[in-house]
Order: structure tokens, then sequence, then C-alpha cells
């Protein structure tokens, strides 16, 4: 086994799924809270992470893990992959390498990977309306009105359930197909996988308890508990007798993502600027 290679793959892939549940998470709390323009922002959020995840699945030649993050990192050239407009011989490479290992067949797949584009299309132009009319609007209006059916406070009411109701297909579909692949990897690998997946749930938890978030949607913990139990039952400690080596190479890949270290230069050339701002 490629230790730093799997540990990459690992990172990536568990760190897209369980921040687009927590965008999930969250949103589903703005919702409950009546907080329905930014609950359509986290919606989108969560649609986007967690369809990322699917593109972080992919092992084999085509891509490495950083091109993959160029690729999920760039809104536009990515929606437009998922639906068949630009990387047309990535996109078809990713499928031939992929569908075998996720069980399905390549035109399933392919299929799959436009719908998930056109949901992220509906999401995206939900989250722009809310940043360029709904806030102003609702501000403006909701207030005033008596709530019916036709309301602009009910439309976005339903619109919100909406992306909530979808990220919970997404994420059905993501889950099932991330476990297909894991499970079919060799023994060898298999099993740092799972111990890793596990970690990262537990991690998880840890972030709705540090960020206040209350609680988290149903079916996402039905998910969860599925996956536990599908860990638990295929996971063996003594196949992966070199998890404190493997888990050093995490550490190591996640001090290397670049998104990391243009983040500390923007703080620091963010705070020049305040500086700069004050009378």
């Amino acid at each position: 086994m490629e230790m730093h290679v799997e540990a990459k793959w690992s990172e990536v892939l568990f760190s897209y799924i369980t921040a687009g549940w927590y965008d999930w998470a969250v949103s589903k709390n703005l919702f409950y809270a009546s907080t329905n323009c930014w609950s359509i922002t986290s919606g989108y959020s969560s649609h986007y992470t967690l369809s990322a995840s699917l593109v972080a699945l992919y092992r084999g030649d085509a891509m490495s893990t950083e091109d993959i993050l160029e690729l999920v990192q760039d809104h536009v050239r990515f929606r437009g992959f998922l639906k068949n407009e630009n990387d047309r011989t990535l996109r078809e490479t990713y499928i031939k390498d992929m569908s075998g290992k996720m069980r399905i067949t390549e035109q399933e797949l392919a299929k799959k990977l436009i719908q998930l584009g056109e949901m992220l299309d509906l999401g995206e132009k939900a989250h722009m309306y809310h940043s360029q009319q709904v806030m102003v609007v609702s501000h403006q209006t909701m207030v005033k009105r008596k709530r019916t059916d036709s309301s602009i406070q009910a439309l976005v009411e339903k619109r919100n359930q909406q992306l909530i109701d979808t990220a919970a297909k997404i994420n059905s579909f993501i889950i099932d197909m991330t476990l297909n692949v894991i499970l079919s990897l060799d023994e060898s690998i298999k099993h740092y996988h799972l111990k890793n997946f596990k970690e990262e749930i537990e991690d998880f938890y840890n972030l709705l308890i540090l960020e206040n978030v209350p609680q988290i949607p149903g079916r996402l913990s039905y998910t969860i508990t599925k996956i536990i139990r599908q860990i638990e039952s295929e996971w063996n400690e003594a196949k992966c007798p070199n998890y404190e080596q493997f888990k050093q190479c995490l550490t190591s890949f996640h001090q290397e993502w670049a998104i990391y270290k243009k983040m500390q230069e923007e703080t620091d050339s963010l705070e020049t600027t305040i500086l700069e701002m004050e009378l």
C-alpha cells in the first residue's frame, strides 16, 4: 500500500462527506428557526460539497488528489463537468474507471452525474435569489402580509424544504457509492479507510458540539448509524497494523492543503487592510 497516497484519498473523501453533513445539519436547524434565507445558502453548500465527494471517490490514473481539488473548487467548472459540458474526456474516463467500483453501470453513473449537476444549478439559483432578492423583499413585505399559501414566505419555505429533502437524496446515493468502493478495496487497504471513516464521524459530532449545532436531520442520523454498523461488521483491527503511520500521513497531508495556506495569506492580508482602515 502507498501509505501517503491512500491517506490523501481518505482525508479528502471523508472531509468532503462530513463537511456536506455539517452544512445539511446547519441548514435544517436554520429552517427550524425560520431563518429560511440563510438556510437556503447552507442547503446549496451541502449539495455542492456532497456532490464533490463523489469525485473525491475517484481511484484511477486520470486525476491526482490535487487535480480533484482543483476541479471541485471551481464551481462553474465542476457543475459543467457533472453535466458533460466541459472536461468531457476526463468525465468519460472517470465514469469508465469508477462505475464498476461503484457497482453501477456506466449509463447509470453518467445519468447520476447529470442529475447532480442539474440539482446544483437549481440550488445555486435559489442561493442567488436569496442573496440578491429574497432578503430585501422579505424584510420589506413578509412582516406586513398575512401568510397564505401563495405568499413570499410560503414560497421561500417550500424552496428551502426542497433543498433539505434533496440533500437527503444526494447523501443516500453518495454513501451507497462510498461504501461500495471502500468495501471493494484490497484487504490490505480497506480496513485503514474504514477506521478513518469512523474517526471522521466522531470528529463530525465533536464539531457539532463546538459549533453549537443542536441536532442533525433524522435521515442523516439514520445514515450514520447504518455506516457505523457496516464499519463494525467489516473492520478488522489486525489488518491495519500500521494505522499510526497512516494517521501521521493524514496529518501531514492536512497541513499541505493549499486552501489552508491561502486562507492564512488572505487572513493576514485582511488584517493589514483592517489596520489601514482605522481612523
